[in-house]
């Protein structure tokens, strides 16, 4: 059995989730949710504690590490590898990453057609990918790109799965999707053990940011 602690900071809620899994079987034993009232950074470490805390495991058994790395908020993703790998580092325990919009459509279950979730991305954008209807962990379609937001609701690519920042129109037909259910932090340790974790801390996770910051773009101008 392997133990794995799942954490998620890529919006506004931040979330810290432990699971186990053998095979094909994988099973949540705790997870918490909480708003950003300011920072992640200052509230993640807590969270880890109140997780730990809630399950009764011991940091020192945990196997590995999971981190959604994006796309979404830039501040939020940075916080969130930092954390992981810094206790992946700490513990000689490997660090898989998960992209945010594979864990919105593994959150959301089943759907009528290929899922498209979809997460806001500013400047009139969206960040969207596309995944098969059912799968467990999500079979790709689509990599994860920015899309007009204006030109996606015309004509959306499949059964959307809305997260913030990129709710719909209200004129939108109700079997087109729906909001992206769940919480990422477990669906995202499911795929990781699902897929399979590395036994060795080889490789670095590197950040999905798709495009550059506003504070990034406004220093290159």
């Amino acid at each position: 059995m392997m133990r794995v602690l799942a954490i998620d900071t890529s919006t506004l809620l931040a979330g810290v989730a432990l699971l186990c899994g053998t095979g094909e079987t994988v099973e949540t034993v705790a997870a918490v949710e909480a708003p950003r009232p300011g920072s992640h950074a200052m509230h993640l470490i807590d969270l880890i504690d109140r997780v730990m805390t809630k399950s009764g495991w011991d940091k020192n058994r945990l196997d590995a590490f999971v981190v959604v790395h994006g796309p979404g908020a830039f501040t939020g993703i940075r916080i969130a590898l930092g954390t992981a790998q810094g206790l992946a580092l700490a513990s000689n325990r490997p660090c898989v990453g998960v992209n945010t919009l594979e864990a919105m459509a593994e959150a959301s279950g089943k759907c009528p057609r290929e899922r498209v979730p979809a997460l806001g991305a500013g400047r009139g954008q969206l960040y969207v990918a596309r995944y098969d209807a059912d799968s467990s962990p999500p079979a790709e379609r689509a990599a994860p790109g920015l899309q007009t937001a204006e030109l996606f609701w015309q004509a959306p690519p499949g059964y959307v799965l809305w997260g913030p920042g990129a709710e719909p129109p209200a004129e939108l037909n109700p079997d087109s999707g729906r909001q992206a259910g769940g919480q990422l932090a477990p669906a995202a340790g499911r795929i990781a053990l699902l897929r399979g974790i590395p036994t060795t801390p080889d490789q670095a996770v590197s950040p999905l940011y798709i495009r550059t910051s506003d504070a990034e773009a406004k220093h290159r101008s």
